[in-house]
């Protein structure tokens, strides 16, 4: 009788254990949709776990918010962070704490970058997310599909030190660079600070204004920050519908909300490539609790899934 209660009293209090755990989401904007999917893949699988998911609700993607909103969890109970990283060296610091007090870390959708993956060893036990220069070599290889004329193109990317844009940058050059049809402006990459506010003016600027020998233009988007306000990205580009038809005008994008695969089928857009952010808030999760459980990762890089919307005539 006495072995059967403490294995009843051992159980109650391993189920109370895991209710108790806490994970915590630091990603960047949540009025941009890929992150309200993220915050949806992390509620459900906390649920599924019978653990708690705090995704923060940023007001923005800002570096020093983020480095603010960390410095806030060391006076609270957290048994798990997921980051996805703005600007890597603003991180360093900051998430020593967690280490050294045996808090597992993964970073989410960004990774550090490449040239402080020495400095961040042993600060995040593993990425989830897309294979970011995957993801921007599919995007050139669909451009080189849809391109049969002379284009010139602009990229509009988020922060210039965000590691993970930066790889679908070299991804996507790496896709076109023995094209002949394809000339990058002089004045791009623009960084838009992922406001789609800048996105939007920094693509309408490229098309209208920046002088260029070639008539036939190209927006490459590497996030989808202009194409989540579906007023103001339509007021904006409803006057190239015809040009986009016509292919003299391609403007392409990574990720593929409701919204934006809205504006392709209005022919506002020449395609996108769609990221899995629920997967991903599901994965982070699933890995923070493994990892606080004490398990061993089989890799400390778990991929997820991307789909290719092409334009439809």
């Amino acid at each position: 009788m006495k072995s059967i209660l403490s294995i009843i009293v051992s159980l109650f209090l391993y189920s109370n254990n895991l209710k108790a755990q806490d994970f915590y989401f630091v990603t960047k904007s949540i009025e941009i949709p890929f992150f309200k999917k993220m915050k949806q893949g992390c509620l459900s699988k906390a649920k599924e776990l019978g653990v708690n998911c705090h995704f923060i609700e940023m007001s923005s993607g800002n570096p020093f918010v983020q480095k603010n909103v960390i410095k806030t969890l060391e006076t609270k109970k957290v048994d798990g962070l997921a980051l996805s990283v703005i600007h890597s060296k603003f991180h360093i610091d900051s998430l020593r704490y967690f280490k050294e007090n045996n808090i597992p870390v993964v970073t989410v959708d960004a990774d550090f970058a490449k040239d402080t993956h020495a400095k961040a060893t042993g600060l995040r036990a593993a990425y989830i997310g897309s294979d970011n220069f995957q993801l921007g070599y599919k995007l050139g290889k669909y451009l080189l599909d849809i391109v049969k004329i002379n284009h010139e193109y602009c990229i509009v990317s988020g922060y210039k030190a965000t590691g993970n844009l930066n790889e679908r940058i070299t991804g996507f050059k790496q896709a076109i660079s023995h094209s002949n049809l394809l000339k990058e402006n002089a004045r791009c990459p623009l960084y838009s600070l992922e406001s789609p506010d800048s996105a939007i003016k920094q693509g309408l600027s490229f098309i209208k204004d920046f002088k260029s020998s070639v008539r036939s233009k190209t927006l490459v988007y590497m996030g989808g920050w202009a194409q989540i306000d579906v007023e103001k990205y339509t007021h904006a580009f409803a006057q190239y519908k015809s040009k986009i038809k016509n292919q003299t005008i391609n403007i392409v994008s990574i990720d593929a909300s409701k919204e934006q695969l809205f504006l392709l089928e209005q022919g506002l857009s020449s395609g996108n490539l769609g990221q899995s952010p629920f997967e991903m808030g599901e994965k982070a999760l699933k890995t923070l609790f493994n990892l606080k459980q004490g398990k061993k990762l089989i890799s400390n890089v778990i991929h997820t899934k991307s789909v290719l919307y092409p334009y439809k005539q």
